[in-house]
């Protein structure tokens, strides 16, 4: 299975269009089509944009939307280890978020006790 980008750049220099002509037929912005042929996503104005542009960018190439679809989705799809990393980042967060709840509860028992002794102090 070829890399999305270099299926993309292939076809348009078969085609024999610049980067510019494929943006004046596509109406996507040349940045965004050289993001797309070097497979930098993130380089894109925002995650909704990337599906859209790349169907928009195959359908004026002549390639197969459905099967560029899938190939996208492969490539894009999370790793087993960034799938670990970021269910570990969630469990940290829960006990820092717990943590810091406790800390807070803590410190206004210890607060409500010291001005309930001073009360009692001064009214005795």
């Amino acid at each position: 299975m070829a890399e999305l980008g270099t299926m993309f750049k292939e076809a348009r220099l078969k085609l024999g269009l610049t980067i510019i002509e494929m943006a004046e037929r596509t109406k996507i912005r040349t940045e965004f089509l050289v993001a797309i042929e070097e497979e930098e996503f993130h380089q894109l104005p925002g995650e909704a944009y990337v599906r859209p542009f790349i169907r928009t960018y195959a359908r004026a190439l002549g390639l197969d939307e459905a099967q560029i679809a899938l190939e996208l989705d492969v490539q894009l799809a999370p790793s087993k280890e960034e799938l670990a990393q970021e269910k570990e980042e969630q469990e940290r967060m829960r006990i820092a978020n717990r943590n810091r709840i406790m800390l807070h509860a803590t410190g206004w028992v210890i607060a409500i006790i010291g001005v309930g002794l001073i009360l009692y102090w001064l009214l005795t």
